[in-house]
């Protein structure tokens, strides 16, 4: 995200757009934490630093009508005529909304969980993936050593993308998503095939939001049942909070780079209310009214090429 609000912020001074930035969001919208953007020191570091050096927060009471029309307000003071928000499907639909009330607003799709149906890729997604493939190849290497099985649970919300590309990056014998839901005793009778079939260590990665809610047990659960009904010692490892840090990743810093770049260059030819997307380094641009529309395609056939990579080992 750093690298966009750099790259944003340099290509408007280079057309004499005068940027500015919101400290923490939507909240920081509303209550007036609007500043200009000219620090040189600030705009060099960012695309070393990983998070978001000017905040982020979740702005429940932005569901108000009163609550936007007091946030466009807020920019309309400074004399602002456009809002770049970054974020993901939440950031987007408060920004369809913020455009209803008046402000022009340009999307620009952040999110680790890559789940902006409007791009093919978010910022964010692939430092965080970067980082599960380190993280994963680690656990991999203590798992050859003692053969054992583990459960790494990743995170996605319930986007399954950094799953199965975490799958496909490392060798992952198997994949679990929201989109393919396995019973414990399923899981237990691949895993007994594996066995079967030569192996002596496992890694399987799980999407969040799936097990240990409703009546589907836990991980450690699982990986319990795992150790006594297939005889080889089983872990459970959470990854959590470490997927969304990180030095930015090379293909992160172009990416946003090449994102700020069609928004600048949209914004000054007249476009109004759009967000960006990215396939491969074709950036393009969608109206937000559509873009909140969008539904994300099914990762069937990515999750079925990781899980024969997966039983080919």
């Amino acid at each position: 995200m750093n690298a966009a609000v750099r790259a944003l912020a340099l290509l408007a001074i280079n057309v004499k757009i005068v940027p500015f930035y919101v400290q923490n969001g939507y909240e920081g919208l509303h209550s007036g934490k609007i500043y200009p953007l000219d620090d040189r020191t600030f705009l060099n570091l960012s695309l070393t630093m990983g998070g978001s050096r000017i905040g982020s927060s979740r702005f429940e009471a932005m569901k108000q009508e009163k609550v936007r029309m007091e946030m466009v307000e807020q920019l309309l003071a400074k004399n602002i005529e456009t809002l770049v928000v970054i974020g993901g499907d939440g950031s987007y639909f408060g920004a369809s909304l913020l455009a209803q009330a008046g402000i022009n607003v340009i999307g620009l799709p952040g999110t680790i969980d890559n789940d902006v149906s409007s791009t093919g890729i978010t910022i964010g997604f692939d430092t965080s993936l970067n980082g599960i493939v380190t993280n994963v190849n680690a656990i991999q290497d203590t798992a050859r050593s003692h053969n054992m099985c583990h459960l790494v649970e990743v995170m996605g919300r319930h986007s399954p993308d950094l799953a199965i590309h975490a799958a496909i990056a490392t060798g992952a014998n198997l994949v679990i998503t929201n989109e393919n839901v396995m019973q414990p005793v399923e899981i237990t009778k691949k895993i007994k095939e594996f066995l079967t079939n030569g192996a002596t260590s496992l890694i399987i990665l799980i999407s969040e939001n799936i097990y240990g809610i409703e009546k589907l047990p836990s991980l450690s659960e699982i990986a319990k049942l795992i150790t006594s009904e297939c005889g080889i010692q089983t872990r459970a490892s959470v990854l959590g909070y470490s997927q969304r840090g990180g030095k930015p990743t090379a293909a992160e810093n172009v990416n946003a780079a090449l994102m700020a770049k069609t928004a600048i260059d949209n914004l000054i030819n007249g476009k109004k209310n759009f967000t960006v997307g990215l396939n491969g380094t074709s950036a393009y641009i969608t109206p937000i009214e559509q873009a909140v529309k969008i539904v994300k395609p099914s990762r069937k056939e990515m999750i079925l090429l990781a899980n024969t990579l997966g039983n080919s080992r």
